[in-house]
């Protein structure tokens, strides 16, 4: 709290003033965090002081919200761009930054530069972005399977997920927690897109039939941690798109699957499989 609070000061962060009559005094607040390693260890504890916007009131204290969100394809795209040209990536949320560049001397040029404007912390080489292994293994821990067996594919052929002869199953928030967590890690595997699309329709009302599937996925997810995607450089100047459907593939809505992958130059950027 002391550096944090110090580095407040060092930065002119604020300046104190009279409050404006009738106004709506924000307080704040100290947020402590436990900052870990990839492998699950801990490497520091963190505290902020943050404001309490919480205490504010709709069209009283403000009338308009912005939350600005990058899109995962605009990532992928950006990262593929630097690594075919003499560019340089920073990526900023709130007090962290990501520096990455094409070359070894564009990225020391660039933290010099940014060292000279500003107190900054050089903290050596990413342990992990864009590589979920610990991830993976926080849900297999969530869901008891973390030392079970895996499987070499995310669906079995013989699976009917649209059916009624399967009695509810009896932990609907489990369910919805590691369906989730599912969702967030496509960000990275496309190989298990589709059936987490498949099993995202029954957050609802899950029965048992609908866990064992995404039991699967995480055995399939236990026996591959090390999958991800490789970005190379080369030419960027061709994109490219492939795409399929399985028409009127669902047996209860009869509706279509429609699939596509997106490649930049040689790299995969974007894709989708759904109804």
């Amino acid at each position: 709290m002391t550096e944090e609070y110090n580095a407040l000061m060092a930065n002119n962060t604020w300046q104190l003033v009279l409050p404006p009559p009738n106004a709506n005094i924000i307080g704040c607040h100290w947020v402590y965090k436990v900052k870990q390693r990839s492998d699950g260890s801990i490497e520091y504890f963190k505290a902020r002081l943050v404001a309490q916007g919480y205490s504010q009131q709709y069209g009283l204290d403000y009338d308009q919200t912005f939350s600005p969100m990058v899109k995962p394809v605009t990532i992928r795209t950006v990262i593929a761009l630097a690594a075919s040209k003499e560019i340089a990536i920073l990526l900023l949320y709130v007090d962290d930054i990501l520096l990455t560049a094409s070359s070894s001397s564009l990225l020391r040029s660039l933290i010099q530069s940014i060292k000279s404007e500003f107190a900054m912390n050089d903290l050596g080489l990413i342990n992990y972005f864009l590589y979920q292994f610990k991830y993976i293994q926080d849900l297999l821990r969530r869901a008891n399977l973390l030392f079970s067996k895996s499987v070499s594919t995310p669906l079995s052929s013989k699976t009917l997920l649209h059916t009624s002869d399967s009695p509810p199953f009896s932990n609907p928030t489990l369910y919805r927690s590691l369906v989730g967590g599912l969702q967030y890690l496509t960000f990275t595997r496309p190989d298990i897109a589709f059936i987490v699309n498949q099993v995202s329709q029954f957050m609802h009302t899950p029965l048992e039939v609908h866990y064992t599937v995404v039991k699967r996925i995480l055995h399939y997810l236990n026996g591959s941690l090390s999958h991800g995607l490789f970005i190379r450089g080369g030419s960027m100047d061709q994109l490219t798109c492939y795409s399929d459907a399985d028409w009127a593939g669902c047996p209860t809505t009869r509706r279509s699957t429609s699939a596509y992958c997106l490649f930049l130059g040689a790299n995969l950027i974007s894709w989708s499989s759904k109804k």
